[in-house]
């Protein structure tokens, strides 16, 4: 546990709470405040506690702690592609803590940000590994707020966790929602991600179970129907497939048009955004006007009412309508234990608030939860290796095979939810990755998610030598997961 000496000052009972509850939990905790300067300070402790007779299996930084920006590492980011030379430092790095748990990748130090001082910008080497593969996991407690409130935030947060690490957590009831664009609003994509779900997670579709999976286009009224249903007190996991902002989760599209009438309002709420939008930015309005009218042949009084104040409250409402802000999480109590945010900008726990830190640090019951620092890609395998929560893997370990520069834990990352089977993927993570004859025995398991994570460590040790394998997995496997992990 890293933290900073003012946060440790005033939550040290909470910290030392969740330090002897994971310890009850048969991890050895170490606990190292400071007044910390610049990343490297923290990464050298990291480095010197990996090399010690126990093997160190994850950190997690608690309040104010120093946060890499990095640079010339595009490449290693799902999506994220911003002109370095032409948009300032600060918009296009990329808040990354895989400078600290990636101990292969090499950095140089370039410069502190002059206005937010926890962030310190590097420059990913040329002669660095070009992609990520991490020795340990990480996360952040990092509370949504920059003023004295923070702290509390913190304190409330680990005791919280603490508390949760007294019982056992059973994995019955999920949720999972994909949003507008998603897919490229592929329904048959959308469909099948239950069939994955349900190798992974089978105990959700038997007697005692429950999985939703929702598509944006069910209803007009989605954002208030998934509000409701993360404040279920038996809800486990929600998964999120969506975009996203700092301060927003995009839930859905303007409603779509079935009539004439409703298509002419349509276009007309678009055109008034367009002026507005032209005025927000100090752009002639007459131009952005003479633009859609030449473009598109529309009428003048399609522009009407652009600016009264009336058809602005109505437009602001319908927009307010559709979206998850972070006014709308403060208002709630989310419950489920894990969440996941595939969507872009909800991890940016550089910023203060961000929605990820308003589910973990809010009113609820949220310990942990994955999201991203900067935009994502939209259609990836954000699901690969989930099935692992069944086998009380510890949520750390599974982010590790989440390897992109954007990716990050808010909460704690020793969180597990209760084995459901007598395998012990937390020793087989830590102590035996390159023990082949043993993987080559588990890749012949009942369990899909241990094919599949058999096949990944077979891959990784042998390599080249393996692709006979692997030609098999995918042509011979009944599972569509072990499958995809073979492809």
């Amino acid at each position: 546990i890293f933290i900073d000496a003012v946060t440790y000052e005033k939550t040290s009972e909470a910290v030392i709470a969740y330090k002897n509850e994971i310890e009850n939990d048969g991890l050895s905790v170490f606990v190292i405040a400071d007044n910390w300067n610049k990343p490297d300070e923290i990464k050298e402790h990291i480095l010197n506690l990996y090399s010690g007779k126990a093997p160190l299996e994850g950190v997690v930084f608690v309040g104010d702690i120093p946060i890499p920006m990095i640079r010339n590492a595009q490449h290693i980011t799902s999506a994220f592609k911003l002109d370095e030379d032409n948009f300032p430092m600060y918009r296009s790095s990329v808040p990354s803590d895989r400078f600290y748990d990636d101990f292969d990748l090499k950095f140089t130090y370039i410069s502190q940000d002059t206005v937010d001082l926890l962030a310190h910008y590097y420059s990913l080497n040329p002669e660095s590994p070009q992609r990520i593969d991490r020795n340990i996991y990480s996360a952040r407690i990092k509370a949504p707020a920059s003023d004295e409130s923070k702290y509390e935030m913190i304190n409330k947060y680990l005791l919280r966790a603490a508390g949760a690490k007294k019982s056992k957590h059973k994995l019955t009831n999920m949720f999972s929602y994909t949003g507008h664009g998603y897919y490229s609003e592929s329904l048959p994509a959308w469909g099948d991600e239950r069939i994955s779900l349900k190798e992974q997670f089978p105990q959700l579709f038997r007697h005692g179970g429950r999985i939703k999976n929702l598509f944006h286009s069910m209803s007009n009224e989605m954002k208030d129907y998934i509000l409701t249903i993360l404040q279920k007190p038996d809800l486990d996991i929600a998964l999120f497939h969506a975009h996203g902002t700092v301060e927003e989760q995009l839930i859905n599209a303007y409603p779509r048009a079935s009539m004439i009438g409703q298509n002419v309002e349509a276009i007309k709420l678009f055109l008034r955004s367009k002026l507005r939008e032209a005025q927000r930015r100090n752009r002639s309005v007459e131009d952005a006007k003479k633009y859609y009218q030449d473009a598109y042949d529309v009428p003048d009084s399609w522009f009407e009412g652009a600016f009264s104040d009336s058809l602005i409250t109505a437009d602001s409402l319908l927009a307010y309508s559709l979206d998850i802000y972070v006014e709308d999480i403060r208002q709630i109590s989310p419950q489920p234990k894990f969440v996941m945010f595939d969507q872009c900008f909800n991890g940016s726990f550089h910023k203060s608030p961000y929605i990820a830190g308003e589910y973990v640090f809010g009113n609820g019951n949220v310990i942990i939860a994955e999201a991203n620092s900067v935009n994502c890609l939209q259609d990836k395998w954000a699901n690969e290796f989930l099935g692992l929560f069944n086998f009380g893997t510890r949520i750390g370990q599974w982010h590790k095979f989440v390897n992109l520069l954007e990716s990050h834990l808010i909460g704690d990352p020793t969180f597990y939810f209760t084995h459901n089977t007598d395998y012990d993927v937390n020793h087989l993570l830590n102590f035996e990755q390159k023990n082949i004859k043993l993987w080559k025995e588990l890749v012949k398991s009942d369990f899909p998610e241990i094919r599949a994570l058999a096949i990944h460590f077979l891959y990784k040790n042998l390599g080249k030598d393996y692709e006979k394998e692997l030609l098999s997995h995918y042509r011979n496997d009944e599972s569509v997961n072990v499958r995809l992990q073979a492809f």
